[in-house]
């Protein structure tokens, strides 16, 4: 009870000090000030116009797609089934696929459900375009079935097309009596991406994958011979391609394209978050002051001399400045995006091209608590090293090449390189405040991390550089 007593009293101690000086306050207000305005100018910066396009091909839920594949179908009226045993796969890249699908109809962006064999050896379901639920490891060869019982389609696989396991459920929308169901293969094309020192550009290059299916059986009422055909548009770049050819029971199907959301790799949440840039070289003096200025007056002896057990004392002061940080970093955050959210849809961040989003989604409430999370690292990161060198303009030099030149030199360097730069450094943070997935075709460098990772590895300094500042400070005169 009275080690309670005291850490609440260091604690308390620690939270007047900040508050109390005004200068420190301001900055902090200051920070998170700094955060909004700049996430204002980016949301007022920016304009997209892919909405304006004729080409583009929307899906059952009105957002953009890509659906372009090679099909081998046949029409099935009513309740039925489709089997067939993935024979072989040759893919030609991670993203190629191969599987039986059942499809509302041949347009592109018309609602299908599939049971889908990937390059990576995983069995998946997909529907409706949305992202593929794993159904466990599988490689060709595998026997695959879907069965239609009105909207519903069944997903079963099986070793030997006898001993079938159903593995999912997955739902058409708004489907007709006769639908489409048949064989697929997929292949998205390749990306290249060049960079330079002020600019980077992206190309695409059309990949082929081919298949072999055999045992192909229909169940009910259908029509009819196989027809293969090419779903997508042969006259976009790189063009959709594929061929079909059957002997002998055996279907032969290559093809190429991608099946799944069309929305671009542009992430305004994390656009205008990406103020918080700016907040956090505020934040950064004031969480080293909170520490060097006792050592420069010297109130450090004072507080040592109330609280002798310096352990507390800094673990009290990291408490504090990592919550007043967490606390302003969350305030920016969600003014930013209440405020900056109209301007984006207004601006052509709209569907079908871009989602709605809402505080409800977990991509964007994971945005918002990251960069809070983000600010209360980089203040105890900050703290912590003014701990360790007592000089508050080294300290500040140091946190902002941690954390600001890694930004710049990012850039123009090459993806591997850029990737490893902000996996190594606490710049890679900014990966939390983007809700897509990650990828390389943006000139932000840290869009390329796993939003977790980029977090981790600032929390990591964090926690490393309070320990040797603990450490330090216990061996050494205040």
């Amino acid at each position: 009870m009275t080690t309670l007593r005291l850490t609440s009293r260091v604690l308390h101690a620690e939270w007047t000090k900040l508050w109390t000086v005004r200068r420190w306050a301001a900055g902090l207000v200051g920070a998170a000030l700094l955060s909004v305005l700049f996430g204002l100018l980016a949301a007022n910066g920016t304009q997209d116009n892919t909405n304006q396009s004729t080409d583009l091909i929307v899906g059952p839920k009105g957002l953009v797609v890509l659906d372009s594949f090679r099909f081998v179908h046949r029409p099935l009226t009513g309740d039925g089934s489709i089997i067939a045993r993935v024979a072989s796969q040759h893919a030609s890249q991670p993203g190629a696929a191969a599987g039986i699908m059942v499809k509302t109809a041949t347009t592109p962006g018309s609602s299908y459900a599939a049971a889908i064999i990937t390059a990576r050896h995983r069995l998946e379901l997909s529907a409706n375009f949305g992202s593929g639920t794993s159904a466990g490891p599988a490689a060709a060869p595998t026997w695959l079935r879907l069965t239609r019982a009105g909207a519903e389609i069944t997903a079963s696989r099986s070793a030997d097309g006898l001993t079938w396991h159903v593995v999912g459920t997955m739902r058409l929308v708004r489907p007709p009596g006769t639908v489409q169901v048949g064989l697929f293969v997929s292949s998205p094309p390749k990306t290249v991406v060049t960079k330079t020192l002020s600019a980077i550009s992206g190309g695409q290059t059309a990949t082929i994958s081919r298949a072999t299916f055999d045992h192909v059986r229909l169940i009910g009422t259908t029509a009819g011979t196989w027809v293969g055909q090419t779903i997508g548009r042969t006259d976009v770049k790189p063009p959709v391609r594929g061929s079909s050819t059957q002997a002998d029971g055996i279907f032969t199907v290559t093809g190429s394209g991608a099946i799944g959301p069309g929305e671009g790799p542009d992430d305004p949440i994390q656009n205008s978050l990406f103020g918080l840039f700016f907040g956090v070289l505020v934040l950064i003096p004031v969480a080293v002051l909170f520490m060097t200025s006792e050592y420069r007056r010297p109130l450090i002896l004072t507080t040592f001399g109330a609280s002798p057990r310096r352990r507390r004392v800094l673990a009290a002061k990291a408490c504090i400045i990592g919550a007043a940080s967490f606390g302003t970093g969350l305030a920016a955050a969600l003014a930013t995006y209440l405020l900056t959210r109209p301007l984006f849809q207004a601006r052509g961040f709209r569907p079908p091209a871009f989602a709605y989003t809402s505080l409800g989604e977990p991509a964007v409430l994971r945005a918002l608590l990251g960069s809070a999370l983000l600010a209360g690292a980089l203040g105890v990161l900050s703290m912590a090293i003014a701990a360790l060198l007592r000089r508050g303009a080294a300290t500040i030099a140091i946190v902002a090449a941690l954390f600001v030149l890694p930004v710049f030199i990012a850039v123009p360097l090459p993806l591997t390189a850029a990737r490893w730069l902000m996996a190594l450094t606490p710049a890679g943070g900014l990966a939390i405040q983007r809700t897509k997935p990650p990828t390389d075709t943006l000139a932000e460098p840290w869009s390329m991390l796993s939003p977790w990772l980029g977090l981790a590895v600032v929390c990591g300094y964090a926690t490393v550089a309070l320990a040797l500042a603990i450490w330090r400070v216990e061996r050494r005169d205040a």
